[in-house]
């Protein structure tokens, strides 16, 4: 794991539906990555037709392509079960640069080109609608998996203090 990967937020790599077809690797992968895009691209494109399936791949991909180039600096050709379980338990924890407050667009025009949004983050802390409008903000601090295939057991939330019993 590198110091600068924590430190700053990786880049989106897959566009929405509507443009997953023009979609071209980040210039940064070596050759090994590059590949890791293009299968995980050809993937996406098997799910073009359900907008909530191609979503939900694209974000678990993307987090899971970062975070194997920027934490583990693994290629996808290369995990074993263990690394699928420290994923897991990244997800449940990401860096703070990596989550986002607010949900950003992945993608943005500048100068009539596609890139990839600097604000999009891959993880996003928010608050339900009513404590928003009893003034709670999002805190990165708070972030907690919102899926609950992935989120620590209720042991596991009571240790690391996400939990009082």
């Amino acid at each position: 794991m590198t110091i600068a990967s924590m430190r700053s937020a990786p880049l989106a790599c897959f566009d929405s539906l509507e443009h997953i077809a023009e979609c071209k690797a980040p210039d940064y992968p070596s050759p090994e990555q590059i590949n890791d895009f293009e299968m995980a691209l050809s993937f996406l494109k098997q799910y073009t037709g359900n907008a909530g399936t191609f979503n939900s791949y694209r974000r678990d991909l993307e987090r899971l392509l970062h975070s194997c180039w920027h934490i583990t600096l693994k290629t996808l050709d290369s995990l074993k079960r263990d690394d699928i379980e420290n994923f897991i338990r990244f997800c449940q924890r990401p860096p703070a640069a990596w989550i986002g407050v607010k949900k950003a667009p992945r993608f943005a025009i500048k100068n009539g080109k596609r890139i990839s949004n600097p604000e999009w983050r891959p993880f996003v802390a928010t608050v339900s609608k009513s404590a928003f409008k009893k003034g709670q903000e999002p805190d990165k601090k708070a972030y907690f998996a919102s899926n609950t295939g992935i989120r620590p057991s209720a042991h596991e939330a009571v240790q690391n203090g996400k939990i009082s019993v």
